[in-house]
This record gives structure tokens, sequence and C-alpha cells, in this order.
């Protein structure tokens, strides 16, 4: 949505995105020369409202009105949500579910990511809560799956699945452990924390399961 000096709110689709600026499309043309003001939605819970410029009009040629705008002035943390966003809908156009393993168990993690390459997927692996977050940091490639033991040395797995809960809320979030209780492993999944939850050892079925949660 582009908020315009004079008159109301323009409506437009995004049709390409960077942290550098978007391919905008209306039904209207824009008018305004200077500086615009943009509501950008990047996901279902989430917008942002950045500063613009106009670059580049295309003619209408199917009677829509496209325009490229480049964002101005983005504080870093909006810039990384815009480079989230651009990669999110890149990883969108492809069919391999990119999934993030986080164990510090070697042999668990390995293994867990070897199977889950043999079911089609692409896995990297984690030792830690702090590579996990940087991991999930980096612009590319993006992650669609973070299965993550729930108990890390260091760090915590809980942890791990609220940052990604707040940071990468678009990521299905699998806890797994060989420790917890039944119950509070049912607790985590009934609070929202993990989406799915895994006991060790894992099963081929529940990785299918989180395989396809995250397409």
């Amino acid at each position: 949505m582009i908020l315009r000096r004079r008159g109301p709110p323009l409506l437009c689709a995004v049709e390409n995105l960077s942290a550098g600026g978007a391919l905008l499309c209306a039904d209207s043309p824009l008018d305004d020369d200077g500086p615009i003001r943009v509501r950008l939605r990047l996901s279902p819970n989430r917008e942002v409202s950045v500063t613009a410029h106009v670059v580049r009009r295309h003619p209408g040629v199917d009677g829509r009105h496209r325009f490229a705008i480049a964002f101005a002035d983005l504080p870093p943390r909006v810039e990384d949500m815009m480079q989230s966003a651009a990669l999110r809908a890149l990883a969108a156009t492809r069919s391999t579910v990119s999934v993030l393993v986080v164990d510090d168990e070697a042999v668990v993690r390995t293994s867990l990511a070897r199977e889950l390459r043999s079911l089609g997927a692409t896995a990297r692996e984690a030792a830690s809560a702090f590579d996990a977050v940087v991991d999930l940091q980096r612009v590319r490639p993006a992650v669609d799956v973070a299965i993550v033991d729930a108990h890390l040395d260091p760090g915590d797995g809980l942890e791990v699945l609220r940052h990604v809960q707040a940071e990468h809320p678009e990521v299905h979030r699998v806890l797994m452990s060989g420790r917890m209780r039944p119950s509070d492993l049912a607790n985590a999944h009934a609070s929202g924390l993990a989406h799915q939850v895994i006991a060790k050892p894992w099963q081929q079925t529940d990785l299918r399961r989180a395989l396809r949660h995250g397409r």
C-alpha cells in the first residue's frame, strides 16, 4: 500500500522485492514525484512502513501500472526483514525444503541430516544455540524447517525455538528430545512454541510430516 499525499492509498501487488527496493503493480498510476510512504506486508503477521522514491515507471501493457521503487534510509532491522522476505519469496519458487538441524551430538546431527537428504530435502547443521542463531541470520539460503534438540550444550533448544518464533515466524518449528517427558513435549506443542514434537529415536514418518509442513 502506498500512502499518497493526495487521494486515497494506492493498493499494490509486490512483483519483486529486495533489500534495496521493489517492483510494484497497481490498477491506477502513481503520479507522486517526491518521496512516498510505502506500507509493506512481509508476512501475514508482519508489516513495515518505509520511505521510498520512484525510480522507473513501466507502461501498462496489460492494463496495469508498474513502477520500481528504491527504499531510503532503512534501519538495519528493517533491511534484514526485507532480505528475509525476499528470500522467502525465492524459496517459494523451489520445490526442495531447506532444513536446519540443531543438535550438539555430532553423530545424531549428521545422521538426521543424512536421512533428511535421503528424503529429498537440503539440510545444514548447527552444533549449538549460538550457531543456530547465526545460521538463521544469514541472508542465503532461507530455512523452511528448524529441527531443534531440546537439550543443547551450550545453550537451550527452547530458547532457539523462541528466537525462531519471534524472528522467523514463517519457519516450521520442530522440537526433538529423547529426555523430556511426553507431557513436556506436549506442552511445548500446545503453547505454540513448537509446531511439531519428535521423540528420539525419530521415525521417518515424523520427518516426512515436518517436510510437508515446510513447503
